[in-house]
């Protein structure tokens, strides 16, 4: 998965971090407190996601599974001056 947007917060707060990938799969926050934390994860294509996460003392991992979003198309074709829409749902 490509340009990610991932994003920590404060679970009380505002963002401390955020980071953006250029096409690795691995995004690595470094420095933080132990604590709460939310995790907000968006990449194109995808259904973003946030979820409750935990830093504990040490190395931490979290994985984070994405959806894919819904593919919502509309074609338009015209014949002798009419239009019509044809929805792909």
């Amino acid at each position: 998965i490509s340009n990610i947007s991932a994003r920590l917060k404060i679970k009380d707060g505002g963002i401390i971090k955020e980071v953006r990938n250029q096409g690795f799969e691995e995004i690595i926050f470094t420095s933080l407190k132990t604590g709460e934390y939310i995790l907000e994860v968006e990449a194109a294509g995808f259904k973003s996601r946030s979820q409750p996460i935990v830093i504990e003392d040490g190395n931490n991992f979290v994985a984070v599974i994405l959806e894919i979003a819904e593919v919502v198309e509309t074609l338009t074709i015209e014949r002798d001056g009419q239009q019509k829409a044809i929805d792909s749902n």
